[in-house]
């Protein structure tokens, strides 16, 4: 998406949903700043392509997100960009830039330890006294200035992945948990999107992507009444869920980072469900994939 692209939908969805104005201006922010990274970060080795079918075959993904080699200069750019737009479009503001940069999970010694907490969902050791929501907003920041690097990466495999039968509730490329889903319009394909590296894979619709075919019952869904077309898809037996746009009867232009802030009433009835994210693929193969 063009920077003009995201303007004209971003101005859509603060008309559309004015009670998500900061929320939104922020967050397409974020992605010009991403953008202005991934325009500055080298092509690839072509080397590292090696063997991606095979793994595809497997039900691996194709690579380990903590192996990825990262400017970590760039990354410090990002993250301070990032602080710079958060601060400006926040309410509050955020206070916290300097202590960031200066703390070693940003620099070269310890970046892989932070890099790897932040990808399993662990918290920061960093701002042990700062308020909760100070904490959570340091570890989406630190994640959304890793977003640029593993695009950038994801783009070679784009090739690989595309009609790749992969029935996972789990990233092809780099095994990350997806950020939402959407029901195409032309077919009514259920694709979801990694939240990290930004790739799309399709999943069967009747079955849970997370339960590896092994959940006893189906899907059940839930929406408000007043947003039919935005669901809430769970699973009874796994207790995972994801939020899912329908666009089979819209010809609505979206962007799932943005749906993701105005759906947020899905996560509260999420959470009322006792409901859970999905997970990483390495969760479980933490001790495993990080020694490499």
């Amino acid at each position: 998406m063009d920077l003009e692209k995201l303007g004209r939908i971003t101005k859509r969805y603060v008309k559309k949903y004015p009670d998500y104005k900061e929320a939104i201006l922020l967050y397409s922010s974020v992605v010009e700043v991403q953008k202005g990274i991934i325009g500055e970060i080298s092509p690839n080795d072509d080397r590292i392509y090696q063997g991606a079918e095979d793994k595809l075959s497997k039900g691996e993904p194709i690579f380990n997100p903590f192996q990825l080699e990262i400017d970590i200069s760039k990354f410090r750019k990002a993250l301070y960009e990032i602080c710079k737009a958060v601060d400006l479009r926040k309410s509050g503001g955020y206070s916290h830039a300097d202590e960031l940069l200066d703390w070693d999970g940003t620099k070269e010694d310890g970046f892989e330890v932070a890099r790897s907490k932040v990808i399993l969902g662990d918290k920061l050791e960093i701002g042990k006294d700062w308020p909760d929501e100070d904490r959570e907003l340091t570890s989406s920041i630190f994640w959304e200035s890793l977003v640029p690097f593993y695009m950038n990466f994801r783009r070679a495999y784009e090739a690989s992945v595309e009609g790749v039968q992969w029935q996972r509730g789990y990233c092809p490329v780099c095994g990350c948990r997806p950020l939402m889903g959407f029901f195409r319009q032309e077919d009514g394909l259920w694709l979801l999107e990694c939240s990290l590296c930004r790739s799309q894979w399709s999943v069967k619709r009747a079955e849970c992507p997370f339960c590896d075919g092994k959940g006893e019952s189906g899907l059940n869904y839930a929406y408000a009444e007043q947003h039919p077309n935005r669901r809430l898809q769970y699973c009874e037996s796994c207790k995972r869920f994801l939020k899912t746009v329908d666009l089979r009867d819209s010809n609505e232009d979206i962007f799932l980072p943005f749906e993701d802030i105005v759906t947020d009433y899905l996560d509260e009835v999420a959470r009322e469900y006792g409901l859970s994210f999905p997970e990483c693929y390495f969760v479980e193969r933490e001790s495993e994939h990080l020694c490499d």
